[in-house]
């Protein structure tokens, strides 16, 4: 979630062109000539993607992806042995030590 702030970035963008002028008439239907095109200079923001902060995200979801496959796998059978006679163990040294 603090990687998702920072993905993209806002970036001043300035882009000129030139553009010619058609004349125009005036009220009573004169026709004023320009002087020639004009430079006309285009302002906009735009977000940009930060290529480090996306690929970082990619790489956690990446590793979140491999840790629920693995977590969502069967346990073995060797381990679930592992366990039910570590919990027996438990119970039998608890046990023990009730009576004692």
């Amino acid at each position: 979630m603090e990687l998702v702030s920072g993905l993209y970035k806002n970036v001043e963008t300035e882009i000129w062109t030139k553009g010619s002028c058609m004349g125009m008439k005036g009220p009573r239907g004169e026709k004023y000539e320009c002087g020639g095109s004009a430079a006309i200079c285009h302002k906009f923001s735009e977000a940009k993607l930060q290529e480090v902060a996306d690929q970082k995200i990619k790489c956690i979801k990446d590793a979140m992806r491999k840790v629920l496959a693995s977590a969502s796998q069967p346990a073995q059978i060797g381990v679930l042995a592992a366990c039910a006679f570590m919990e027996d163990c438990v119970e039998y040294v608890d046990d023990d030590l009730a009576f004692h």
